[in-house]
């Protein structure tokens, strides 16, 4: 099955996140923050990481600045989940190989889409 990290320091957020992922047949693991997605990511080696832009201890920036150093990306694909629009800060964002930005207010039939396309969830029975 397809793994796929959540983080977002929004329980809400990550909860919604899970449940639409998993109808699509994702296999979703979540994270509070940046650092602990990142411990995630390289403790059961995920397809794709989905990540809040704005958490304390790690931001999304700064996991996509790991993953790289850790020679990640673009293997692993990273959808940043934001609600700024500062078009310098996309850029830099999306400058990683393997990342894209999504703007909030977002759907999360919108995350399921940008990962569809890019991954091939494994539809339990």
């Amino acid at each position: 099955m397809t793994k796929v990290v959540v983080s977002d320091d929004h329980p809400h957020a990550r909860r919604v996140l899970k449940l639409r992922l998993e109808q699509a047949g994702y296999d979703v693991h979540l994270a509070a923050d940046g650092r602990a997605a990142l411990e995630l990511v390289r403790a059961i080696h995920p397809q794709a990481v989905v990540t809040d832009l704005k958490m304390p201890d790690m931001s999304g920036e700064d996991l996509c600045r790991s993953l790289q150093a850790d020679g990640l990306l673009p293997e692993l694909h990273v959808l940043v989940v934001t609600s700024c629009a500062d078009r310098v800060l996309r850029a830099r964002l999306t400058a990683y190989p393997g990342v894209g930005v999504v703007e909030k207010p977002f759907s999360p039939n919108e995350v399921c889409a940008w990962l569809n396309g890019r991954l091939s969830p494994e539809v339990s029975a």
